[in-house]
């Protein structure tokens, strides 16, 4: 009884409290925030067609989702220089692991710190935020990747039973790398429709289902050839246990770590993208070819259709391993 009357008097003194207006309000958390900016900078939407508006909103959330996804939906009171170093060092490890440039993680910084910085004057919160303590990325705080040798794929990656402690689908994913030098996150995200086994020219077609794609340029279809084709005959349904999830870098790059597979300390998954081009240029491959496999921009407009599945399954089969 005596707990009962006491949880009433709180509650009494908290209603109190509120109708006296000495109740403490809500902490502003990061998410919060964001919904304040909106109206505090109302006047940097003015104007703009509703295209330009999501255009210009998008990249700030995408920002404050980042910062809720490494370090959490903090109150900003609770940010602090060690928090702010934090996130600057998930998105070094984001441009190592996600092939991006460094100018990702800059315009990510910027937003979050000029939606932090304006809501935080404009709120009068009482406090600054220690922001000077997330740096931009350099040019060469990103590591430049190398390229696993081709020895090394053949007789250590491609050993017999070298693979057999990995699961199949992770598996499938790093051999179905070795010939097409997709990234892992377009192909942990296939679907049964587009891996094309059946066709005249088994292949992969690189497709937004229901995800966008990196680029524009990233939509394309790479014939499937050697030890890729092999693969992916044993999951011609996609990777349910990897679709849309986090996890397959990780998986993968632990376990050549811990079975000696990293030809250095430097190498990672991400490096059979890296050794799949440098076949390509030592074969002589033509640049257009080349960018059209890798989903990349030309430096030049693209004229024509380009290279058909025909002709560059019988340059990849020349390369394969």
């Amino acid at each position: 009884m005596k707990s009962a009357d006491n949880s009433f008097d709180k509650h009494r003194h908290a209603e109190a409290d509120a109708l006296l207006g000495v109740a403490p309000e809500p902490q502003i958390t990061v998410t919060r925030a964001l919904e304040e900016y909106w109206s505090i900078a109302a006047d940097r939407r003015r104007g703009k067609s509703d295209d330009q508006r999501r255009r210009w909103e998008n990249p700030r959330k995408k920002a404050v989702a980042n910062f809720v996804k490494a370090i959490g939906n903090l109150p900003l009171s609770e940010i602090g220089p060690q928090q702010l170093r934090d996130f600057r060092s998930w998105w070094v490890k984001k441009v190592e692991d996600d092939d991006l440039t460094p100018n990702s993680a800059t315009k990510d910084f910027t937003h979050l710190k000029d939606i932090l910085a304006s809501v935080t004057e404009a709120m009068q919160l009482g406090f600054e935020l220690p922001l000077r303590s997330l740096r931009m990325l350099k040019d060469d705080e990103a590591r430049t990747r190398p390229p696993f040798s081709v020895a090394w794929i053949r007789d250590r990656i491609m050993a017999p039973g070298a693979l057999d402690g990995l699961n199949l689908e992770a598996r499938t994913i790093l051999l179905g790398m070795v010939n097409t030098g997709c990234r892992p996150s377009e192909l942990q995200n296939l679907t049964r429709a587009q891996i094309r086994l059946e066709d005249a020219v088994p292949h992969l077609s690189i497709e937004g289902v229901d995800r966008t794609l990196k680029s524009r340029n990233a939509k394309r279809r790479i014939p499937l050839v050697g030890i890729s084709l092999a693969a992916f005959s044993q999951c011609p349904d996609g990777f349910p246990r990897y679709k849309d999830k986090p996890g397959l870098s990780a998986t993968i790059n632990k376990y050549l770590r811990e079975n000696s597979l990293c030809e250095t300390e430097a190498h990672t998954l991400y490096c059979l993208r890296h050794s799949f081009e440098d076949r390509m240029i030592a074969a002589k491959v033509d640049p257009r070819i080349r960018a059209d496999l890798f989903g990349h921009a030309l430096d030049r407009e693209r004229y024509g259709a380009g290279a058909s599945l025909e002709q560059t399954r019988e340059i990849l089969q020349a390369l394969a391993l």
